[in-house]
């Protein structure tokens, strides 16, 4: 409807045009087509060539001398072991020939490159990179911190916001005034989980961020949130993906940490950031207007289909997979993963055309016998590109599986077991391999005479159940973030429990009190004492006690009361003399800060 064309449309388009219109086809195409990498061609390619071919086009392959290079296995106890091995082996061939291309052949890229980059990281430094390998890993745009970022900003500008999105955003280096506010916005999130709710207030939000006498005040974040806040909400029409690009620029601008990613030498990431938001406009007329929501999928579904490629061709070394790796050339070659679960490994058929129609029509993947040819064929290939030398390795445990060498490495090659050069050991390691050596510690952390420490009866317990937790919680003021999760956390739940009784026991003071009331005065102060206890909660979970989950919560809760004073009914006589009585024990320059909840005589 849009005439818009994909490249499949395009390929049957070109095919159609060679049948109806062979002369104005033929002029728009140049006398010669060189075919360099299409070894194995699909179908409607092959097609295509062919009727090029009637047009009097030359199409023919680009043809480059093979090679016969030394080859050798390297047999390795598991995949870490392996990748360790051709990193070394990397780094001495290109020491002994600075000139060398050097190319790592990963079956499975995307699951060994990040293990292979960060071996190349500790080889070859951090300070220049991509200077001395390429290892690029196919990740779509959305995985990228910086773009990720972007992504929860423009969920910024609604009434409300999810808290674990929130707490995400808070920790984004990429969020003006990381650095500045790190310590306040690691407060803040701690504080957002403490509260428990699922969804916050952005309001909420941007009072605590310019709250001037807390530990989370954050003045740079929340200034930017208060200019994002005064913008008048867009008109509730369909806008087009244009429009809805443009509004999300006075966020991004103030939020949106750009420089410091073209500080970081990260220019690259910014033009595909820039090609990213270039591609929303131009496909902007392909797009029916929608609201702010659905825009938001929009770019968030752009961002996930559109791939990273940072690439540096001309590194010496240069980690890809087996099929990227036709028609390169490389002086020097280590091929990972020589094991039956990867060469020939496994093709997956078309689930939707029956399977005699695949294997007659040849489909990759329809037969065993096809995946085997493929793969040899790729194989050869990439022996054939190599001019000096070829190192084939595998691992023979996955997983701590026993797993076989493939069937397709030539045979009569020499194999040998690794022998790598790991770094040095810290002598903490040497001391606890040796079992037979004790360590006895006996270094103390006492209080100094200076230092007054108060806590809650909590000291006690922690230390009992362990010093270390003691030590952790109450001396260095470790805390560990709340996990969030639907409902109310159980802390919640037991405070209001405890404060329905203690307002229950603050009107009913003993057992004669008790016994006198009737069953219709008991409900009517214990469901006093709920309520007023629900109500204190309420304000502090506006999102998750609504008045149907307060309604089921005060139901609940009043059954269970009474239930309770069944028991105390049970009691004998006894009167309540104090509730909450708040006691201090002290020790040296150790102060414990005791509550009872309840005494009775």
């Amino acid at each position: 409807s849009k005439n818009a064309l994909t490249f499949s449309d395009t390929l049957h388009a070109l095919l159609g045009l060679a049948t109806t219109h062979p002369d104005i086809l033929a002029g728009m195409l140049p006398k010669q087509i060189l075919l360099w990498g299409f070894t194995d061609p699909p179908p409607i390619y092959m097609a295509l060539f062919n009727a090029f071919a009637t047009l009097g086009l030359e199409v023919k392959q680009w043809e480059t001398p093979n090679s016969v290079p030394s080859a050798s296995i390297v047999r390795c106890t598991h995949e870490d072991e392996e990748c360790r091995a051709a990193v070394q082996w990397a780094a001495t061939t290109l020491r002994a020939n600075p000139d060398a291309a050097i190319g790592i052949i990963c079956a499975d890229q995307q699951g060994m490159a990040p293990k292979l980059e960060r071996m190349l990281a500790q080889t070859f430094g951090t300070s220049l990179p991509n200077i001395f390998y390429n290892c690029p890993i196919n990740q779509n745009l959305a995985a990228q911190p910086f773009i990720a970022t972007a992504l929860q900003i423009v969920e910024l500008d609604q009434d409300h916001c999810e808290t674990l999105m929130l707490c995400q955003l808070l920790r984004s280096p990429w969020l003006r005034g990381a650095e500045q506010e790190a310590d306040a916005r690691a407060a803040l999130e701690l504080h957002l989980r403490k509260d428990g709710e699922l969804i916050v207030s952005m309001a909420s939000l941007r009072e605590a961020c310019l709250q001037a006498e807390s530990t989370w005040y954050c003045p740079i974040l929340g200034a930017a949130l208060l200019l994002l806040a005064q913008r008048k909400a867009p008109a509730k029409l369909p806008q087009t993906s244009r429009f809805w690009l443009e509004w999300w620029q006075r966020p991004w601008l103030g939020l949106l940490d750009i420089e410091r990613l073209t500080a970081t030498g990260n220019r690259s990431l910014v033009k595909v950031w820039q090609k990213l938001q270039t591609d929303m406009q131009k496909l902007a007329f392909l797009f029916a207007p929608g609201s702010l929501h659905e825009a938001r999928t929009l770019f968030r579904r752009l961002a996930q289909e559109s791939r990273l490629a940072i690439t540096n061709t001309s590194a010496p070394i240069q980690v890809t997979g087996p099929v990227a790796s036709t028609g390169m050339r490389f002086t020097h070659l280590w091929c990972m993963q020589m094991t039956e679960q990867h060469w020939p490994g496994t093709e997956q058929i078309n689930p939707w055309l029956p399977l005699a129609l695949q294997k007659e029509a040849g489909f990759p993947g329809s037969s065993p016998r096809l995946v085997l040819h493929k793969a040899r064929l790729l194989l050869e290939q990439i022996i054939a590109s190599t001019s000096h030398e070829v190192v084939f390795s595998h691992a023979m445990q996955a997983e701590e599986t026993p797993v076989r060498a493939s069937t397709l490495l030539p045979q009569g090659l020499h194999v040998h077991m690794t022998e790598l050069q790991l770094p040095a050991l810290h002598p903490a390691v040497h001391l606890f391999a040796n079992a037979r050596e004790l360590l006895l510690d006996v270094a103390e952390l006492p209080l100094s005479p200076q230092l007054q420490h108060s806590g809650s009866g909590a000291v006690v317990a922690d230390q009992a159940a362990c010093p270390f937790r003691a030590f952790a919680l109450h001396r260095l003021k470790v805390k560990e973030l709340p996990e969030l999760k639907y409902g109310l956390p159980a802390n919640a739940v037991g405070e209001y429990i405890h404060n329905a009784l203690q307002n229950f026991w603050t009107v009913i003071q003993s057992s004669s009190s008790l016994h006198s009331a009737n069953i219709h005065e008991l409900a009517g102060h214990v469901e006093t004492a709920v309520t007023d206890a629900l109500r204190i909660t309420a304000r502090r979970y506006p999102h998750t006690m609504t008045p149907r989950y307060h309604q089921l919560e005060l139901e609940r809760l009043c059954k269970l009361l009474m239930d309770w004073l069944d028991a105390e009914r049970a009691r004998g006589n006894f009167s309540v003399l104090a509730n909450e009585e708040k006691l201090a024990w002290r020790f040296a320059n150790l102060t414990l800060n005791l509550r009872i909840d309840r005494i009775d005589r």
